[in-house]
């Protein structure tokens, strides 16, 4: 069960810290939010994938005017 506790943890290490990963607790509560908010860790799957992508074409755009 996800608690208020650990929503407003994620809210915190989300919005102040910007990775939701770093909250000690995320992979002990990963199956519980699987279960109850799937749409939370797709979509931080997505963020993450999207952040190596750009990360990736703004290197390559350095790269190509070095």
């Amino acid at each position: 069960m996800i608690s208020e506790e650990d929503l407003r943890m994620i809210q915190y290490f989300w919005e102040e810290k910007g990775d939701i990963e770093r909250w000690t607790s995320w992979k002990d509560k990963l199956p519980s939010i699987l279960e109850e908010a799937p749409e939370l860790v797709v979509a931080w799957n997505n963020y993450k994938i999207t952040t190596r992508t750009l990360t990736t074409i703004i290197k390559g755009l350095v790269y190509e005017q070095l």
